[in-house]
């Protein structure tokens, strides 16, 4: 079933997220780098919302954030790919 939760700010950050992970992969090079920008802000929005790095929340985004810094390496750039499926179930399926 198709879930669009507009009004929920971690649903727009997912979708976000998509459209520039897409981008980059595109050939768009800001796209990336974006991308880890959006993802930085996540953390700091969801450990002041949250209140804890414990958080499940912010776990997430604080894994998600290590695996872009890591497929960000020229050799690993192919890693791009295995988040374009995650991200496309989070942003249809929250």
């Amino acid at each position: 079933m198709l879930a669009l939760e507009f009004k929920k700010i971690d649903w727009w950050y997912w979708v976000i997220s998509l459209v520039l992970l897409g981008l980059g992969l595109a050939g768009w090079g800001p796209g990336f780098r974006l991308l880890l920008v959006l993802t930085v802000l996540q953390c700091v929005h969801f450990r002041i919302t949250e209140k804890s790095f414990k958080a499940f929340p912010v776990q997430v985004r604080i894994v998600f954030l290590i695996f872009l810094a890591v497929a960000s390496l020229p050799p690993l750039h192919f890693l791009y790919w295995i988040p374009v499926a995650g991200l496309t179930r989070i942003s249809h399926h929250q």
